[in-house]
């Protein structure tokens, strides 16, 4: 089978296409920035944004902008972006898989589960992926549409703040929460089989469906060793506060947009259409958390 990724030399996509050149895929990797693509992955070609498509029977769409201020700031790479690669696919790619997001949905009424038809994005960033969808379905070809929630594992950095404090016998405290998560080589798995497995649909995925935070936090911190974890109460008004001044101040991924986010306590996804199809792997929490905190202790994060 022959591919082209973005994003390939994220988070995400380095797990992507590690799964695809060890199946023996071959695989071109879209990059802004000469060499590296080739430097992560000797294996595999590169794309550059001004070369034409290579004629391929997949391409996986996984590039996006998670932070911003406003909303062109997503939408440049969002929605402009997947207009872009739209028309240089047409004749050239039989089928496209593209990461969305659980933010396209929007959060959980009543805490119960969201399925795919759900369309109420709270924040920026939502509403920018859901622009990309509806632009991906207009895609003459094949398409599946993924939508993952907070993704974890080796290779991030989002979490490793908060792995850091725990270790340190703290955790911030918003109230309770319940959210889906998904570990990142699942969702590797899951964007592989969606080729096969998938047509002009759009799937909910997640490795655990519902966890609850504080139980999530004391996972991790059993792991590390920290028998006790403090609670650090955040209201939102502090939240937002440090939001704000991390915006103007650092590269972090805590923005007012994801205050409009936090503003909901549940984010749970329905996955029985995911299940039902064969697009699920779940790998348990406690072994997902236990390979990300072991990645993260060999970097010297931890």
């Amino acid at each position: 089978m022959k591919s082209i990724v973005t994003g390939g030399t994220g988070f995400i996509g380095k797990a992507l296409v590690k799964n695809l050149l060890e199946k023996g895929w071959k695989v071109w990797v879209l990059t802004r920035t000469e060499g590296k693509a080739q430097k992560t992955f000797p294996e595999a070609e590169e794309l550059l944004p001004g070369d034409p498509f290579p004629r391929a029977e997949v391409l996986f769409n996984l590039a996006g902008a998670v932070k911003g201020k406003t909303y062109h700031d997503f939408a440049r790479a969002n929605v402009e972006f997947i207009k872009n690669i739209l028309e240089k696919s047409r004749g050239k790619v039989d089928k496209i898989v593209h990461l969305s997001s659980q933010a396209a949905g929007g959060p959980s009424p009543n805490c119960q589960p969201i399925k795919e038809d759900a369309e109420n994005p709270v924040s920026l960033y939502g509403k920018s992926k859901l622009e990309g969808e509806r632009l991906v379905k207009t895609f003459p070809g094949e398409w599946v549409v993924l939508r993952p929630p907070a993704v974890f594992g080796e290779e991030d950095y989002a979490f490793t703040d908060l792995y850091k404090l725990i270790k340190r016998g703290f955790a911030p405290w918003m109230g309770p929460r319940k959210f889906s998560v998904i570990y990142v080589k699942d969702l590797a798995y899951s964007l592989e089989v969606a080729v096969e497995k998938g047509k002009r649909e759009v799937f909910n995925v997640a490795s655990q469906e519902e966890v609850d935070y504080w139980d999530f936090v004391m996972e991790i911190a059993d792991i590390l060793g920290r028998k006790r974890v403090r609670k650090i109460p955040v209201p939102l008004s502090l939240a937002g506060a440090i939001a704000r001044a991390a915006q103007a101040f650092s590269a972090s991924m805590f923005t007012v947009d994801k205050i409009r986010e936090l503003r909901y306590p549940c984010w749970i996804l329905d996955v029985s259409r995911a299940e039902q199809r064969g697009i699920l792997r779940r790998t348990p929490l406690r072994k997902a958390l236990e390979n990300t905190l072991a990645w993260a202790r060999t970097q010297g994060i931890i």
